[in-house]
């Protein structure tokens, strides 16, 4: 037993999640999210997409990703999907997709396998097209893709046209936001020069 309470810390390694402003653009990491991965097992996909819609749960299809309140989804594969809901709510995620889908899919916690960076403001696109190849500049509202930055894979998404979210490996958090950061800079230095 330690000798003074175990203190949670963010993937970048500190107690409060670390929110800066690089020009007109907001770089927040997040980490209030209980993340779950749901895969519909072998001829069970129909028994899936109704207990979802039995709480209100939309699980997109390829590409894309659905907004509500308090579930949301991104597709990840054929019949998969990563679902996300506020952790205050719902920390314990994966008991409560069991109970659920009901044996008609899989359930995998994945809250703290991620690091996910929120970018917000001005141009989000063009700080991410300057670090992975995806057409960011052509994706609209509850769009998704899977990319690589920094050659680590990453799944982004677009949360609204201002408003993009980077998922990656927990382990690759400090090495995510260095990139962001720098990125942001450069798009900072050249609006400045305009």
């Amino acid at each position: 037993m330690p000798d003074r309470p175990l203190t949670p810390l963010t993937p970048l390694g500190r107690r409060d999640p670390l929110v800066e402003r690089i020009g007109a653009l907001t770089i927040a990491e997040v980490t209030a999210t209980a993340i779950a991965s749901v895969a519909s097992r072998r001829g069970r996909l129909e028994d899936v997409e109704k207990a979802a819609a039995g709480i209100s749960l939309v699980l997109p299809g390829p590409g894309r990703m659905s907004q509500g309140d308090p579930w949301s989804a991104m597709w990840s594969g054929p019949g998969q999907w990563l679902v996300m809901a506020p952790f205050d709510e719902h920390e314990d995620v994966v008991a409560e997709l069991e109970a659920v889908f009901a044996g008609a899919a899989s359930i995998t916690e994945q809250s703290d396998a991620f690091a996910r960076f929120d970018l917000t403001g001005a141009e989000p696109a063009a700080v991410l097209e300057r670090l992975c190849p995806l057409d960011v500049r052509s994706m609209k509202a509850d769009d998704a893709g899977r990319s690589v930055v920094e050659h680590v894979g990453c799944h982004l998404l677009c949360v609204a046209p201002d408003h993009f979210a980077v998922l990656a490996p927990r382990s690759f958090a400090a090495s995510l936001r260095h990139a962001l950061a720098n990125a942001a800079r450069s798009v900072a230095a050249i609006a400045a020069l305009r």
